[in-house]
């Protein structure tokens, strides 16, 4: 990792290029070269941060999940009840794939390139929903049941919601879409009347 401001320019110059060749051009058909031209930065700078072309599309993958993460946490509305917040979630979701649409077909290149990493990915956010999902059982607002299962539901709900909607088909607004999901993620993760069974 850089030790100076100037070095984490450059690096965060570096994975910024990379998204953008990695999105628009593949990881294959991308370059040390082509990434470090649209960086402006020196080929032989690249490898001061990075040992090659895989090791950098691996920190991209990294980088991309926490700040995936990072933008749905920051949007969503503190005030709204766990299921609620959890169909929020996806459609947010659907909203960033919409807004990033590079990004995600550099995440979904990764299930190719470097699998273990792709897993890495989505066993995180697997652990957030894990996390939130094992709180609101114990407070009783989510019913009973493995929560290791469910937080990979969700996990893999959310995945398809955001490309079925965000990559293959965006027109309908995604308020439209947290609607539609609210009956079935209501009855999958609310404890009946709200109380512990």
């Amino acid at each position: 990792m850089p030790k100076t401001e100037r070095g984490e320019k450059t690096r965060r110059r570096l994975l910024d290029a990379a998204i953008k060749e990695f999105g628009t051009r593949g990881y294959h058909a991308a370059s040390v070269v082509s990434i470090t031209q649209r960086a402006r930065v020196a080929q032989g700078t690249f490898y001061i941060y990075f040992r090659s072309k895989e090791r950098l599309y691996r920190a991209v993958i990294e980088e991309l999940g926490a700040f995936t993460r990072q933008w749905i946490g920051e949007r969503l509305d503190a005030a709204l009840d766990p299921v609620a917040a959890e169909i929020q979630r996806i459609a947010l979701l659907v909203d960033f794939v919409r807004a990033h649409r590079s990004i995600y077909t550099v995440i979904m290149q990764a299930q190719l390139v470097a699998p273990d990493v792709y897993r890495a990915y989505f066993e995180a956010f697997a652990a957030a929903y894990k996390q939130r999902i094992e709180a609101q059982v114990e407070a009783g607002v989510f019913r009973k049941g493995d929560v290791e299962e469910r937080a990979w539901g969700m996990v893999g709900l959310s995945a398809f919601i955001g490309m079925r909607y965000g990559l293959w088909e965006s027109d309908l607004p995604s308020d439209e879409i947290a609607k539609g999901l609210s009956d079935f993620l209501s009855g999958a993760l609310a404890a009946p009347s709200g109380k512990k069974r």
